[in-house]
């Protein structure tokens, strides 16, 4: 099926003109949406198909409102962030501790409308059921979190029951026959070591190996900026205001009641709303709560920030899904095109001695004449912590992951790679491969030098979530309830990847706009 045919829906919404920035900017709406990303961009369009209630969406990264204005390197899916080493000005270039052997690791976060579902590796996973059931809230059982998805998802595959049809987001998967030779030597591989493959890595019930749900049909990467407010964008109470960059929510008592922005001129104003919602991302979101005065007393006070309500859950909780690149040279004759795509096939599987299903995973990438198996951690039991260290909005918080403080995660992540060295070493993958890169043999030797070679090698995974961790209000660590309200203000709420209690077994761009698609339904019916 043709890109065209597949998500004309959305491109045809675009606009084909920049009329639309010549709309007078209001001063008051009933909610202003602080970030355009994954749940900013799907909950402003959600939250504007209600005609009678005027959604402003403030991003500080640029828009492209036109497709033939989109940069290439926002367009095309073949790529991840992961691997994508030059963003420009589309990251916000943060920067993270890994462990103490590994101060500081690249952070890549989307800076553009679409935010880090613009710049990211396109796959379209779903947790396990048991993630979201764990988060101990009515609002989030099973069966809701399944029709949120559902809402968000076109997939004109598999069984409707599980899939959604019509929805923003068109998804695809590579069949057998278009995997690139590493990706198909991997599956083989993995075969002859007993696991078993399945069409659907989205099913509830699905184990093993196969290939990945991804958002880009044709190639073409379906951000939120394209899938969600593509069709939206027409919608005269939608009010869209790229590079416009938020200071700080403001409160009148313990009443949100605007934003602070400063534009791209560099004039400071306030946009005032009936309610707030902060979608600024896992990292942006506590950030601004902190800036604002909600969060850790100890933290706001030592940067000289007013104190409008003790949270000390703000930015506790951080949770990621730790990695290491396992590398080799592939053979002549085996290398791959600029146009192939890096990645399409993965092996979730369960650690050994695990009471949990699917709680590591193994994905093989080729970049050019590169062959990377990527083991990773799921159900990370390690957690690190935001924290503010400025009250200057472009000073970017400290993010200390604490990567396998944990000593299970340290198990599972060594398991993962002597596994990944098993899978290379079988046919027919070994023989696509030459030289060995990473690890090295000097850090093969014996457990304590492969230890010290994951203390310096581990990194983000770029699942960052859980920083305002939803539960209830008598629970010091958590920061919203179960509708993303601010635990102790009122009129505002954070709804995005952070609110997650616990991060799923799976990338998190999907379930983050799940949980957009959730709480824009609970506001609708009057939450």
């Amino acid at each position: 099926m043709s890109w065209k045919s597949a998500s004309s829906r959305a491109i045809d919404a675009l606009p084909t003109n920049r009329s639309f920035y010549d709309r007078p900017v209001k001063h008051t709406y009933d909610v202003v949406v602080v970030g355009a990303g994954s749940a900013g961009a799907t909950l402003a369009s959600r939250l504007s198909e209600d005609t009678s209630r005027t959604v402003a969406l403030v991003e500080a990264g640029p828009d492209y409102p036109e497709m033939s204005a989109l940069p290439e390197g926002l367009r095309h899916g073949r790529a991840s962030a992961t691997l994508q080493l030059d963003l420009g000005i589309h990251d916000w270039s943060f920067v993270g501790r890994a462990t103490d052997a590994r101060p500081e690791m690249s952070v890549p976060r989307g800076r553009v409308t679409g935010g880090t579902s613009a710049v990211n590796g396109q796959i379209w996973l779903r947790g396990m059921p048991e993630d979201y059931e764990g988060w101990n809230d009515p609002r989030w059982r099973w069966s809701d979190v399944l029709s949120s998805f559902r809402s968000s998802e076109d997939d004109p595959e598999l069984a409707q029951e599980l899939h959604g049809r019509g929805g923003p987001i068109r998804v695809r998967r590579f069949p057998r026959e278009e995997w690139v030779a590493c990706a198909r030597a991997f599956a083989d591989a993995c075969d002859g070591l007993g696991y078993e493959e399945l069409r659907d890595f989205n099913d509830p019930e699905g184990e093993g190996l196969g290939a990945y749900t991804m958002n880009n049909p044709d190639g073409i990467r379906l951000s939120t900026a394209i899938a969600y407010l593509g069709p939206s964008r027409s919608r005269p109470n939608l009010s869209i205001l790229p590079e416009t960059l938020a200071h700080r929510v403001v409160f009148d008592g313990l009443c949100a009641t605007g934003v602070e922005v400063e534009d791209a001129t560099g004039a400071v104003s306030t946009i005032r709303g009936r309610e707030i919602v902060l979608s600024a991302g896992a990292i942006g979101s506590p950030h601004l709560l902190m800036l604002s005065g909600v969060g850790p007393r100890e933290q706001l006070e030592a940067v000289g920030v007013r104190v409008v309500r003790d949270l000390p859950g703000v930015g506790k909780n951080l949770q990621d899904h730790p990695i290491v690149y396992l590398a080799w040279k592939v053979r002549e004759g085996n290398e791959l095109s600029r146009e192939d795509p890096i990645v399409q096939v993965a092996l979730r599987y369960r650690s050994g001695g695990s009471a949990d299903r699917n709680d590591m995973w193994l994905t093989p990438c080729t970049i050019a004449d590169l062959f990377l198996i990527v083991p990773g951690v799921y159900l990370p039991r390690s957690r690190g912590e935001l924290s503010l260290v400025s009250a200057d909005v472009r000073v970017q918080p400290r993010l200390d992951y604490r990567y396998l403080d944990d000593p299970r995660d340290r198990e599972r992540l060594v398991e993962g790679i002597r596994l990944g060295l098993r899978v290379a070493g079988t046919a027919p993958l070994r023989d696509l491969l030459g030289d060995r890169l990473t690890p090295a043999d000097t850090d093969l030797a014996d457990d304590a030098a492969l230890d010290e070679w994951v203390d310096r090698s581990v990194e983000t995974s770029h699942h960052i979530a859980c920083t305002c961790a939803m539960g209830p209000a008598d629970d010091r660590h958590s920061v919203v309830d179960g509708e993303g309200r601010v635990h102790g203000v009122e009129r505002l709420r954070v709804v995005d990847a952070s609110i997650m209690p616990s991060i799923p077994r799976a990338n998190t761009n999907a379930s983050t706009i799940m949980v957009a698609e959730r709480i824009a339904a609970l506001m609708r019916d009057g939450a």
